[in-house]
């Protein structure tokens, strides 16, 4: 087969840490899922992100952010956001069905405060992508975001984790940023 390239966008977020990445940022939820799953060295592959997620649930309960999406105000308490470029987070999580590598735009996931129960829920949902029942669910497309938190949060970038102690960030879809060789 013939080598082909194509220029995908990158996710680049400023302000409390300065960081690119090409799939998913997680704020919040998704943050502490990745940082919590970093504890289980016994395990290995995706139920190492599943036992994160339980441990997330259980522990964060959400924050007021003030969270502006393309210049709009969407201030609340979210228990998660996570700026998706790509359509899976962790190998497991299904978030953004309609998100592209090269589109210029990413999907903006949020979830407003939930019970522990109803995150069980989504969690397991998530196997096959957000579903209508799923009411404290909203996506957006969008090219920035910036939030503010009440009180710190994890992050993560493509499953890296960034920090539990981040209150601001300023986030931007770069169209195009970078030439990857696709294969096909």
């Amino acid at each position: 087969y013939a080598e082909r390239s194509a220029s995908t966008d990158l996710i680049r977020c400023e302000g409390d840490i300065n960081y690119w990445c090409n799939n998913t940022l997680g704020i919040g939820l998704d943050g502490w899922a990745n940082y919590y799953s970093k504890s289980y060295k016994k395990f290995r592959g995706p139920v190492v992100y599943i036992l994160g997620a339980i441990s997330a649930v259980f522990k964060f309960r959400g924050t007021k952010f003030r969270l502006e999406i393309d210049g709009k105000d969407y201030s609340d308490h979210y228990l998660m956001i996570t700026a998706c470029n790509g359509q899976w987070e962790g190998g497991q999580f299904f978030l953004a069905p309609d998100a592209s590598l090269f589109d210029g735009l990413f999907d903006v996931v949020t979830i407003k405060k939930i019970s522990v129960l109803k995150a069980f829920r989504y969690l397991v949902g998530f196997k096959k992508g957000p579903a209508r029942w799923m009411t404290a669910l909203e996506s957006r497309k969008a090219k920035s975001l910036s939030f503010n938190a009440d009180k710190p949060i994890a992050v993560h970038a493509d499953g890296e984790q960034l920090g539990t102690d981040i209150s601001r960030l300023n986030i931007q879809i770069v169209k195009g940023a970078i030439e990857v060789i696709t294969g096909h």
